[in-house]
């Protein structure tokens, strides 16, 4: 579900403070501050030093799901699955407790887990864009475009503006064999936002689409953007063998075995 380091803590601040005591305001910005430095350990004491200050305050629950995501930040999935989990159990209905304890799940492998949460999400809220998204990616990664689709289309209508689920769609458009469809939702993406892979994944549609020129137009525009990607160097390769180029395929396909040799280790 990683497309995005994407995890997002509730912002308790924005909520009214009015009846909050000092304390308990102050343990919860200094929270915020560790968090904001990835100190989590220390935001995770002073989420704790909150609760304790005013154990019944109704916004706890809100921390203790932040308290789940800061331990999962810190590496303890186990940890962090059990304090969302208790977390759900005080508020079932909260949709943010249930994409959280979902993420979490995900990463330990439980994806059908995962998966069943985001779905509760859904019941609960039929408008939670961020569960569409988040259940689309996994329904993506295990191969079923259909599921994909209509999570990402969904997301699409509540979210117009967001890019990452155009994204998807333009991943599945291309995985299913509608290379036309994915260049319109490519073309929507690159307007205003030149990039390299983008350019070098809609030259693939064009070519097989038999578009040869404007494939070869989106290769150089990459290349101007990014002279050193392999990526691109193996397109414009595929390109020149439908042109019958052999010679010039190879010495592309050279190249890019250079760059990636000469690329550093990850």
């Amino acid at each position: 579900m990683d497309l995005v380091k994407r995890y997002a803590f509730t912002a308790l601040l924005a909520v009214s403070v009015a009846a909050w005591g000092a304390d308990y305001i102050t343990c919860v910005e200094e929270a915020e501050r560790e968090i904001s430095k990835g100190n989590y350990e220390l935001a995770g004491e002073w989420l704790r030093e909150a609760m304790t200050t005013e154990p019944s305050n109704a916004n706890n629950v809100l921390l203790l799901s932040n308290l789940g995501m800061v331990q999962f930040y810190a590496g303890n999935d186990s940890l962090a699955l059990g304090t969302l989990s208790q977390a759900r159990a005080m508020a079932p209905g909260s949709v943010t407790i249930l994409l959280n304890r979902a993420r979490v799940l995900d990463h330990m492998g439980r994806r059908q887990d995962a998966a069943a949460d985001l779905s509760l999400a859904i019941a609960a809220d039929s408008t939670y864009a961020p569960a569409y998204y988040e259940r689309g990616a996994l329904l993506l990664d295990s191969g079923d475009f259909a599921g994909a689709e209509a999570d990402m289309a969904r997301h699409r209508s509540l979210r117009p503006k967001a890019r990452q689920s155009l994204l998807a769609l333009a991943l599945i458009y291309s995985s299913t064999g509608r290379p036309r469809e994915a260049i319109k939702a490519y073309g929507e993406l690159l307007e205003g936002h030149p990039d390299a892979d983008l350019l070098s994944a809609r030259a693939i549609c064009r070519m097989d689409l038999g578009e040869l020129p404007e494939a070869a137009e989106d290769i150089q525009a990459g290349l101007a953007l990014a002279p050193d990607d392999p990526g691109l160097y193996l397109c414009r390769a595929r390109l020149n063998r439908l042109r019958y180029r052999e010679a010039d395929a190879e010495a592309d396909e050279r190249r890019a075995a250079e760059l990636q040799r000469a690329a550093p280790a990850r």
